[in-house]
């Protein structure tokens, strides 16, 4: 399944010419990054520096993450329109904001 993925990947890669032309590589986030061995499966396939993403891009925040299947969630934070994001304060509203992310969501569904 990763080599379909991946070949996909490449593909759009080559249609855009970009093909093992990203300086910064691959950064993977979200629960398919706990895939075991899969930044040396990546590295192999696209020939592009990988890694799994860290929290370390949000700068002085005193708690890390070290599941980056919490990523998604993160990343659905800071997007938010309504959420004026601080990197610093991330952490002090976070479950505060995941549940009125989530409440949003929810009614969306609803009929």
């Amino acid at each position: 399944r990763l080599f379909d993925i991946f070949e996909l990947i490449e593909n759009h890669l080559k249609k855009i010419k970009r093909n093992e032309l990203l300086p910064a590589g691959v950064v993977f986030i979200g629960g398919s990054a706990n895939i075991p061995l899969l930044e040396e499966f990546s590295k192999t396939a696209l020939k592009l520096p990988s890694r799994i993403g860290t929290t370390e891009i949000f700068g002085n925040i005193k708690t890390k993450l070290r599941d980056p299947s919490w990523f998604t969630a993160l990343g659905l934070i800071m997007s938010d329109d309504d959420n004026n994001f601080y990197p610093e304060g991330l952490f002090k509203n976070f479950f505060k904001n995941l549940k009125r992310i989530i409440k949003l969501n929810i009614k969306q569904l609803m009929p």
